[in-house]
């Protein structure tokens, strides 16, 4: 309870306790109730500070949810701005070579289908995104290979020094 309320419920009790010694009884019970009238005014005053009170925190927890909540909402636009200009870039088909050394040979694998499609090359595995175009650096000679989702067992072809040989990854019309 406020300073202000209990010092309100105070004065009502100050007001009833307080009656005139001398004065007539019918003057008397006029002053008390004119005392009474103006306690209980002041008391229904008390009530409705203290529900403007309830209210005005209310109102400060309802805004910081709302700040908290907007705060979100920002944080889940710009995300949601980020994939998009992810997805407007597309995946990357930029071919980086991973030979270290010169001489080696190169496998690109071109991933045609719509899904995301996984690729052994010497048993290192690789995985392409839809559309993706990966190099991949192998020694000269034999070499194998094999899409996962695709093939039941490995494929071995042979690779000179520096030839590249390029592995589409498409569907069966």
């Amino acid at each position: 309870m406020s300073y202000t309320k209990f010092a309100l419920c105070g004065l009502l009790a100050m007001s009833l306790v307080t009656v005139p010694v001398f004065a007539e009884p019918a003057d008397d019970l006029k002053k008390a109730v004119e005392k009474l009238d103006k306690a209980a005014k002041e008391l229904q005053e008390a009530k409705e500070a203290f529900k403007i009170d309830e209210l005005r925190a209310k109102a400060i927890k309802i805004d910081t949810t709302i700040e908290l909540i907007d705060k979100d909402i920002q944080d889940i636009k710009k995300d949601i701005r980020d994939i998009k200009r992810k997805l407007e870039v597309g995946p990357s088909t930029s071919l980086k070579s991973e030979s270290k050394y010169p001489g080696q040979g190169k496998v690109r694998f071109i991933n045609e289908f719509n899904e995301e499609m996984s690729v052994v090359v010497n048993g290192r595995s690789y995985r392409l995104v839809p559309g993706q175009e990966r190099l991949v650096a192998v020694p000269p000679g034999n070499f194998t290979y094999q899409v996962l989702q695709l093939q039941r067992v490995p494929q071995e072809r042979k690779i000179t020094a520096d030839e590249t040989k390029t592995v589409r990854i498409f569907p069966l019309q």
